[in-house]
């Protein structure tokens, strides 16, 4: 008798046999897995309502940080709009000031230049 042709089949069942027994095991696995994981789930739902209570206080303190610094920034932005007003004006009389200068530099030379004058018509009579 041939064995080759008994064998074939056999070793065929044994590798099918093999391969369903891995996917139960597999299939196992899984199961435990899922249920680990519903367990850790059920141990860990108070502690998630804790994280989901901080989480929400952490955002509504965030919320009111965010409100105090739009309101910090709108009288910033008010207060450089008022310093810009001031300077422009003080450039005004800055820019009037040196005119002044120039003026009052003017009307020196021509009281010295008047003194001058009398001084010279003074000494001629």
């Amino acid at each position: 008798m041939d064995w080759s042709v008994v064998a074939t089949p056999a070793l065929a069942f044994a590798g099918v046999l093999v391969a369903e027994i891995v996917k139960l095991k597999s299939k196992r696995l899984d199961i435990a897995s899922d249920k680990a994981i519903a367990e850790c789930a059920k141990s860990h739902t108070a502690n998630l309502g804790k994280v989901k209570d901080e989480f929400n206080g952490r955002l509504d303190a965030i919320s009111e940080t965010l409100g105090e610094i739009k309101s910090e920034q709108l009288r910033l932005s008010l207060t450089v709009g008022q310093l810009q007003k001031d300077v422009v004006k003080h450039n005004g009389v800055i820019e009037r000031t040196y005119a002044l200068e120039k003026e009052v530099e003017v009307l020196k030379n021509r009281e010295s230049v008047s003194e001058h004058r009398l001084a010279d018509l003074e000494k001629a009579q």
